[in-house]
């Protein structure tokens, strides 16, 4: 599993690589077909999902006429840890239902309950929340 750190600089790397191919007018393929790589494991980098090596970095670099430490100069509005995590939490969501997310609401209120933390900092009280029977039981 990569770490945070790992996960945004390969995140990057791959928004660097998919900008440059960009502004030199090529598409994947055109790339790919020059630094003689696969375009599919190309789409894997720039979607940050592969770690490539040096040496395909230095081939993608060649391919657009650059410097690998061009590709490499990664741009420094990354996400703080705080936003990437939500974005997470909204992502794996999404696509679920409201019980689902209700009782998800309900779990995190305990834990930072337990936690002595403050919980509800969303501002919605219960009466905006939808009645939904929930298997969430509360400690006392």
């Amino acid at each position: 599993m990569k770490t945070f750190m790992e996960d945004i600089f390969l995140k990057d790397l791959g928004k660097s690589i998919r900008n440059l191919r960009k502004q030199s007018g090529m598409s994947q393929e055109m790339l790919g077909e020059l630094a003689n790589i696969c375009p599919k494991h190309l789409g894997e980098i720039e979607r940050g999902d592969s770690n490539p090596s040096v040496a395909i970095i230095c081939k993608i670099a060649n391919a657009l006429n650059r410097a690998p430490s061009d590709i490499m100069n990664i741009n420094s509005n990354t996400l703080s840890e705080k936003e990437y995590y939500l974005k997470k939490f909204c992502a794996l969501l999404r696509d679920k239902d409201v019980s689902v997310l209700h009782n998800v609401f309900q779990a995190m209120e305990l834990l930072m309950e337990e936690r002595g933390e403050k919980g509800g900092e969303s501002g919605l009280s219960p009466k905006f929340l939808p009645a939904v029977k929930t298997n969430v039981k509360r400690r006392k």
